[in-house]
């Protein structure tokens, strides 16, 4: 789904672009990507998903292998 050329100026570079078929599957994965978001946050308040964002942005770093924080 990927089609591929050299780059005119840069030997050591690849340039690749999708296919007709590639774009078209990306573009629905966007689509149904942009669905979920609305059936997961449809109704919630800009306020209490800014809130969310924060508190998930905290445990990704937590899971990412930031040191705990103390009890």
């Amino acid at each position: 789904m990927a089609a591929g050329g050299r780059h005119p100026t840069d030997r050591r570079a690849t340039l690749v672009s999708l296919t007709e078929l590639g774009a078209a599957a990306a573009a629905r994965l966007h689509a149904d990507y942009q669905m979920g978001a609305r059936v997961l946050l449809g109704g919630v308040s800009s306020a209490d998903l800014a809130t969310f964002v924060g508190v998930l942005d905290h445990v990704l770093d937590r899971l990412g292998g930031a040191t705990p924080a103390p009890p």
